[in-house]
């Protein structure tokens, strides 16, 4: 087995989120854990896929493909709702043989190489994919952290409405300095929603830790989007659940965010979410030196 580590902007090592995406389908009782300690069986509790109340193995089973996914999420013997995980840094042509055909992972898969999917998208687009023996399929969104190569598509996003086309220009190294340093912040995590290899959504969320409040960490949510063509399909939903849960694992007390006062239709789908407008947010511009 192998886990492939690449050198960060900063010197320091996070598994290479090139290799071939993998996934684990668990019950959502386990969603706390696993956002906090990636998965690890030993601190599973809740019942496995399959109904079984103890790990059928000494490792992780790992999907190779979004068909099994889909399988294990129809197998569902857990007595209540599962997540599909999206999985990097593993090799598939590495996974134990657990002997019913499919393949498990025998060490702890850290968190950094584990993302909540968004599974199946409501409203996805359906393919053809008769080779599989599967007439048709929804291509599932996949909700990871930003790579550099990213950098276009999400400028891209940010300046896709009337707001942002003011104030956005090209992908320039502005752009992508910004993005090594938000990338190299542990505080940070800048977040994509990706659909059939192509970048369709991104929001930012940063953990701030003050003295107020005894010193609660918050979470604040920025430069929330979603392609135009993509809207009306529960994916910015999606990316601010994400967004919840990631912040409950990290210890956050309070999740925060400003819309623009002239985004009517984005205030009610947040309070939808059961955010309160119960703020005031100024903003003064500076001159950059």
């Amino acid at each position: 087995m192998r886990v492939v580590p690449r050198a960060r902007s900063n010197g320091a090592a996070h598994y290479d989120d090139r290799v071939a995406n993998l996934f684990h389908v668990s019950s959502a009782a386990n969603r706390e854990s696993i956002l906090a300690h990636g998965l690890d069986w030993t601190r599973m509790r809740a019942r496995g896929i399959a109904g079984s109340a103890k790990p059928e193995a000494a490792g992780v089973f790992l999907c190779r493909d979004e068909f099994e996914a889909s399988f294990f999420v129809r197998m569902n013997n857990t007595g209540g709702p599962v997540d599909v995980w999206a999985v990097t840094g593993v090799d598939a042509d590495e996974l134990v043989d657990g002997g019913s055909g499919f393949g498990y992972w025998p060490a702890r898969i850290p968190p950094r190489q584990v993302t909540l999917s968004a599974w199946p998208p409501p409203g996805g687009r359906r393919v053809g994919l008769r080779e599989k023996g599967i007439p048709h399929q929804v291509v599932p969104v996949l909700l990871r952290d930003a790579r550099r190569e990213d950098v276009p598509e999400i400028v891209a996003l940010l300046a896709d409405d009337l707001l942002g086309a003011g104030r956005e220009g090209p992908a320039d190294d502005a752009y992508f300095a910004a993005f090594e340093l938000v990338e190299a912040d542990p505080r940070s995590r800048l977040l994509v929603a990706e659909r059939d290899g192509r970048v369709v959504g991104t929001l930012q969320l940063t953990m701030l830790r003050g003295l107020s409040r005894h010193g609660m960490l918050r979470g604040q949510i920025e430069a929330v989007r979603v392609a135009a063509d993509q809207r009306g399909q529960r994916l910015g939903r999606q990316m601010i659940e994400w967004a919840i849960e990631v912040a409950k694992g990290q210890g956050c007390g309070l999740l925060q965010l400003t819309s623009d006062k002239q985004r009517h239709d984005a205030l009610r789908f947040y309070e939808s979410l059961g955010f309160t407008a119960s703020h005031e947010g100024l903003k003064l511009p500076l001159d950059r030196v």
